[in-house]
C-alpha cells in the first residue's frame, strides 16, 4: 500500500430493517480462547496491541418531529506487552453543547489468560467537559496484564443526522477486523465518502458486493455494510498533514430529505448555497457584513491610521495592533462565540476566526478590497473541493492584493509579517469567499519560498582539542520566527546551549547580539561566541574533528524503508551550514571528508557538501541542504530517504589532522 486516495462513491439510498440482516462480528462477553492465549500477532511481531474487532452501526430513527441517530459503538483490543497498556486508558469525545449528544455506557470488561474476568460499571466514567461544546467520557481498565483482552461498548444519541461520526477502520496498531454498518429510512438521502488504497485490486462478490484486496488488507463494500480486514498498523513518519487524511475511512453526509407532498429538502447543494447560507450566519457573516458588530472597534482604530498613505501601511498598522494587542487564544475556530466583533476585541482574547474578521473589517471600512477564505488546518486534514461541507473548514484567513500579489494574512502571531500564514494554515488549498457575486472558488494558499537558514561558524581548533570562536547566523522566512521566539532575554544564549549542548556536552555560548530582533519583515540575525572544549579527539600526532558542528537534522527523520503516503512539507526551505577552521599551529590536512552530492531524481530535494583548503591555510566545510517541493509521493520516498541518510553520514565523518615533520 503506497497511501491511500479518496474515492466518491454515488449517493445512495438506505432502507429500514437491514441491520439486523446479518449477525453482528462479535458478541460481546465470548472472547475466543485464541485471543486469550495470543502472546504475538504474527502478521507483526513488533505490534504492542491490536484491535481485535471494531465494529458500529449507525441507525437514523423518527423521533417526535425530527429524526435522531443511535451510534452504538464495541471494540475489542487485545494487549499483549507492557507497552500497549496505554490502550487501556479509553477517552471517547462526544458533542455536549446543548446536549446535542449524550453519551451513554453500555458494558466494559478485562479478560485475563488465566480466566479471571473484571466488569467494569457506569460508576467508572467520569465525563470532562473540554469546552462550551466538547466533553470526554473517559475510564481506565483496572490491573492489565500482558496478554489480556478489554472490550467495551457504548451509545451515543445525537440529535443532529446532518452528518455522521466518521469511521476510520485503520489505527496505529493492527486492527483485524472492522465494520460499520448504518441503517436509515427510504426518504433520508445520505452520499458516502470513502477514503481507502488506491493499491488494492477490486472485483465483485457473488452477491454483487465490491471487494478491494491488496497485501495490506482487504475492503467489502456493501449496501449499508463497510468492512476492513487485516489492516496494518499506521506509522506516523516526519512532514504529514494528520495521519487522518490517510487512514481508511468512511462519512456519510445528509444530502436531501422526503417531506410530506413529495416535497425533497436539497441540504447539501453547492459551494454558491453553502456561501449563503454562512453568510446568514450569526457567528460568521453577520460579524462581518453588520456594522453593528464591529463598530466600535472600527471606530477605534480606522482614525488612527488615517494619517497612512498607502494601503501596504495600514495592513501593517492594523495587523500589528491586533497581534500586540489581542491575545490568540490557540484556538482555530472560523466563527465567533456567542459576541460581538467589538465585544471580543475588548476583552482581548480571540479564537483564530475572530482575530481575522477583526482584520478584514478594518480593512474593507478603510476602503481596501479583501476576502475571506475558508481553509482546514493541516491538522484537522484534507478538504473536498466536491462535496460543499461546511465543517471540512476550522479557520479562516483574509486573502488580498498588495502591490499587484495576492497575500494571505493571518494575525494570529506578532512574529509572523503579513503574507506568512500560520503553518497549520498551510494545507494546500482554500474556499475564497466573493460577496460581490456569491460565487466562491477554490484557490491555492501558496506560502513564501524564502525559509532559510544559514550558519557560519568561524572557529580556531588548538593542539588539545578545543575550538573556539563564534557562529554568525541569518535566519529568513518562517524559519526566522522561531529564532525570534527563542532569543528570549538573554539574545538566545540558552537557545544554542540548549542545542550544541547534546553534541559537545562541555560546550559554552557567550556574548550573544541580535539584530532585526522586532523588524519581523526582515531576515533576523545573531552572532554568538562559543567555545567548545576537546569537541576533538587527540590521539598522539593526529587531531580527529567532525565538521558539520551543527545542523537542525541530527538525525533522518526518515526513518521508514517504505513510505505508505507521501511527504508533505508545509514550505519550501534552505539549510547552510558553514565551517571556516584554523588549524593548529604546526599541524595540516591529512584527509577530509569526501565531495557529496544527492537529490531527489523527480527534483525538489538536494544536499551539497564540500571541503576548500585555503591558501592561508584555514579549510572551508559547506553543507547545504534545499528542500524547494512541498509534497513527495511515495514512489520519491526512497530517494528522499537516502537523501537524508547521506547528510547524516556526513555529519559524523571526519577531518584527519596530523602534526607536521
Amino acid at each position: 500500500m503506497r497511501f491511500l486516495v479518496l474515492l466518491l462513491l454515488s449517493a445512495m439510498f438506505f432502507r429500514p430493517n437491514t441491520l439486523h440482516s446479518q449477525p453482528p462480528p462479535m458478541e460481546f462477553g465470548k472472547v475466543s480462547v485464541p485471543e486469550l492465549k495470543m502472546r504475538v500477532y504474527e502478521a507483526d511481531s513488533t505490534a504492542v496491541a491490536i484491535v481485535l474487532c471494531d465494529f458500529a452501526t449507525a441507525l437514523v430513527e423518527p423521533h417526535t418531529t425530527s429524526y435522531h441517530l443511535v451510534w452504538k459503538h464495541h471494540k475489542r483490543i487485545k494487549l499483549l506487552n507492557k507497552q500497549g497498556f496505554d490502550y487501556a486508558n479509553i477517552a471517547i469525545p462526544f458533542y455536549s453543547h446543548e446536549k446535542q449528544e449524550e453519551f451513554l455506557f453500555d458494558d466494559a470488561a478485562v479478560y485475563f489468560p488465566d480466566g479471571k474476568k473484571i466488569n467494569l460499571t457506569r460508576k467508572d466514567v467520569v465525563v470532562e467537559k473540554i469546552n462550551n461544546y466538547y466533553s470526554l467520557a473517559k475510564f481506565t481498565f483496572p490491573q492489565v496484564t500482558e496478554g489480556c483482552v478489554i472490550e467495551y461498548a457504548y451509545t451515543i444519541n445525537a440529535k443532529s443526522i446532518y452528518e455522521l461520526r466518521e469511521w476510520f477502520f485503520q489505527s496505529e496498531i493492527p486492527v483485524v477486523k472492522s465494520e460499520i454498518r448504518a441503517d436509515f429510512p427510504e426518504f433520508v438521502d445520505y452520499i458516502y465518502l470513502f477514503q481507502g488504497n488506491e493499491d488494492m485490486l477490486s472485483e465483485k462478490d457473488k452477491d454483487g458486493n465490491t471487494r478491494f484486496n491488496g497485501k495490506n488488507g482487504s475492503f467489502l463494500i456493501a449496501s449499508r455494510r463497510f468492512v476492513m480486514e487485516n489492516a496494518p498498523a499506521m506509522k506516523e513518519e516526519a512532514y504529514i498533514t494528520t495521519m487522518d487524511d490517510y487512514r481508511a475511512r468512511v462519512r456519510f453526509q445528509l444530502s436531501d430529505i422526503a417531506r410530506a407532498g413529495g416535497y425533497v429538502e436539497k441540504v447539501m447543494s453547492d459551494w454558491p448555497n453553502l456561501q449563503k447560507g454562512i453568510m446568514a450566519s450569526a457567528q460568521f457573516g453577520d460579524q462581518m457584513l453588520k456594522k453593528a458588530n464591529y463598530k466600535k472597534m472600527a471606530e477605534k482604530l480606522i482614525p488612527l491610521a488615517a494619517g497612512l498613505l498607502s494601503n501596504k501601511e495600514k495592513v501593517w498598522f492594523f495587523y500589528d495592533y491586533l497581534t500586540r494587542n489581542i491575545r490568540w487564544s490557540e484556538s482555530y475556530s472560523m466563527y465567533t462565540h456567542d459576541k460581538k466583533l467589538s465585544e471580543i476585541f475588548e476583552q482581548g482574547e480571540a479564537n483564530s476566526g475572530e482575530l481575522n474578521m477583526m482584520l478584514y473589517v478594518l480593512l474593507t471600512e478603510s476602503g481596501m478590497k479583501a476576502s475571506p477564505v475558508l481553509l482546514s488546518t493541516r491538522g484537522h486534514g484534507r478538504m473536498y473541493e466536491e462535496y460543499p461541507i461546511l465543517d471540512q473548514f476550522n479557520h479562516m484567513v483574509v486573502a488580498m492584493d498588495m502591490e499587484g500579489k495576492q497575500v494571505f494574512l493571518d494575525a494570529t502571531d506578532g512574529l509572523r509579517p503579513p503574507g506568512y500564514p500560520s503553518i497549520p494554515s498551510l494545507n494546500g488549498r482554500g474556499l475564497k469567499l466573493d460577496f460581490a457575486t456569491g460565487r466562491p472558488t477554490w484557490i491555492n494558499i501558496t506560502p513564501p519560498r524564502d525559509a532559510t537558514d544559514a550558519l557560519t561558524f568561524n572557529f580556531r581548533l588548538d593542539e588539545e582539542g578545543n575550538l573556539t570562536g563564534n557562529l554568525t547566523t541569518a535566519h529568513k522566512g518562517y524559519n526566522a520566527m522561531p529564532e525570534r521566539q527563542g532569543a528570549g532575554e538573554d539574545n538566545g544564549l540558552s537557545l544554542w546551549q540548549k542545542r550544541l549542548v547534546g553534541r559537545f556536552p562541555d560546550v559554552a555560548v557567550l556574548n550573544a547580539k541580535v539584530g532585526n530582533l522586532h523588524e519581523i519583515d526582515k531576515p533576523f540575525y545573531d552572532t554568538l561566541d562559543i567555545s567548545i572544549p576537546n569537541a576533538a579527539q587527540v590521539s598522539g600526532d593526529h587531531i580527529y574533528l567532525t565538521p558539520v558542528i551543527y545542523s537542525e537534522f541530527d538525525e533522518n527523520i526518515f526513518q521508514l524503508k517504505e513510505r505508505l503516503y507521501p511527504v508533505d512539507i508545509p514550505y519550501p526551505f534552505v539549510e547552510q551550514v558553514t565551517l571556516n577552521l584554523t588549524l593548529p599551529d604546526g599541524y595540516e590536512i591529512e584527509s577530509l571528508p569526501k565531495l557529496s552530492n544527492a537529490s531527489v531524481p523527480s527534483g525538489g530535494g538536494s544536499y551539497f557538501f564540500a571541503s576548500t583548503p585555503k591558501a592561508d591555510g584555514t579549510v572551508q566545510f559547506s553543507a547545504s541542504l534545499n528542500m524547494s517541493k512541498q509534497k513527495f509521493t511515495p514512489a520519491d520516498y526512497p530517494a528522499l530517504k537516502s537523501l537524508f541518510d547521506v547528510m547524516v553520514k556526513k555529519r559524523d565523518e571526519l577531518i584527519v589532522i596530523r602534526k607536521k615533520g
